[in-house]
């Protein structure tokens, strides 16, 4: 078989190396941080089976001036870089428009169906189900303009896609959870199948370590310069050394940019940071993720704490920290639970999304032999497992064709 360079190790490049070492391949992973260390330790450890529905759509596109107006928003834009955004903006708008928006919807449902699947048989191989959580999820609606009627439309409408949810009134959202603050709450959705991890930084940890049991794997911990293709061979330039292989994947989150700037590949995938505190779960306890929708985050139960992560700050990942998120965090806590806890830990990552929420996993045009996986925004842990068998797919020449052309970079 051949020998697949992949550079970063976040939790989808490690999904990429499971995938292909399985086949065969010989792996050289490429990274100068930590493997899970950067946005995959710090995401929600949400498996958002229910998240088909695509930012990119007119209701987010009506709310965005308002939102990005109030700086209580939890959704905000650096000025600086708001050129770095405009082709992101265009894409956007027009994935927003219905036909696109429904074409789109049909792509991430049938996405997520089939991540949800790779995602159970990569924690099976693990051995890591003490790691998850199975209790469902619970997206409350609280101090918001939604009726019930407009919940058991919600509700419908995922129906439709065979998403398992129910609406639960008031009363129910207490008995699910009674450390809620039950002031404004209308009600809410809950999604009984959706599973959650307790340490997304241990399910890396242990891809890792799976991947250190093959002779066929190497890790080099230097940062990526460049890259070219020769002929039928690939080559990576690091701080130290030349590195030949036979295929190449980009996994290096919003970094893939700047790999694909050399040769003037412009992908309008953008730098958009998250934010988490975590909670002290000694002094506060819930038994499974809850959302609240319309602040954009959830509170998630931990193996040690309760982590509240989400916020979007469209901005350049190398700007400093804006802490009012982390605020806003730790207010919006004292508002969603019966009983304060204090924080213990602060964190800020840089996802990387695409306008239309679907992931971009495919071969650059000019040079077949170098692929791409990356722009998955909120959902890279939910689809890692799965992008790495669709990674796997392509190297064979055996992916489906139709979620190929929708993945592909050249539909932008």
């Amino acid at each position: 078989m051949s020998t697949v360079i992949v550079v970063g190790s976040g939790v989808i490049g490690l999904s990429v190396c499971e995938a292909l070492i399985q086949d065969g391949h010989g792996i050289i992973l490429i990274d100068e941080n930590v493997p899970g260390s950067q946005t995959s330790f710090g995401n929600a450890g949400l498996i958002a089976d229910y998240a088909n529905s695509p930012l990119a759509n007119m209701d987010t596109l009506r709310k965005l001036p308002s939102l990005l107006s109030n700086k209580h928003s939890g959704v905000s834009l650096d000025i600086r870089d708001t050129h770095k955004l405009m082709h992101y903006g265009m894409k956007f708008v027009q994935a927003a428009l219905s036909d696109n928006f429904a074409r789109n919807q049909e792509t991430l449902s049938k996405t997520l169906s089939l991540s949800l699947q790779a995602h159970i048989d990569q924690i099976d191989r693990l051995h890591l189900k003490d790691l998850v959580l199975e209790n469902g999820c619970l997206h409350l609606y609280k101090n918001s303009p939604e009726t019930e009627a407009d919940l058991t439309e919600i509700v419908a409408q995922k129906k439709k896609f065979d998403i398992d949810c129910e609406f639960v009134s008031k009363e129910t959202v207490h008995s699910l959870e009674p450390n809620v603050n039950l002031d404004g709450v209308t009600g809410g959705i809950f999604y009984p199948k959706t599973r959650s991890l307790l340490s997304p930084e241990k399910h890396a940890e242990a891809l890792f370590r799976r991947l250190n049991l093959h002779s066929g794997f190497k890790y080099i911990d230097e940062a990526v310069l460049a890259f070219e293709q020769d002929g039928q061979s690939v080559w990576v330039k690091t701080n130290s050394q030349q590195i030949k292989g036979d295929e190449l994947v980009l996994c290096a989150g919003i970094g893939t940019n700047q790999l694909l700037d050399t040769y003037g590949v412009q992908i309008p995938v953008v730098s958009e940071r998250g934010y988490h505190i975590e909670l002290d779960a000694t002094e506060l306890q819930i038994n499974r993720p809850i959302g609240w929708q319309g602040k954009y985050f959830f509170a998630t139960p931990m193996s040690d704490a309760i982590r509240l992560a989400g916020t979007t700050e469209f901005a350049d990942r190398a700007r400093k920290t804006r802490h009012q998120h982390h605020q806003l965090l730790e207010v919006w806590s004292k508002a969603l639970f019966t009983q304060d806890a204090k924080t213990r830990s602060k964190w800020m990552g840089v996802r990387h999304s695409s306008p239309d929420g679907i992931p971009v996993i495919s071969r650059l045009p000019s040079m077949q032999r170098v692929s791409v996986c990356f722009g998955h925004g909120h959902l890279g842990l939910t689809m890692a497992a799965f992008s790495g068998q669709f990674i796997k797919e392509m190297i064979r020449g055996n992916a489906d064709k139709d979620l190929g052309k929708a993945y592909s970079l050249e539909r932008f």
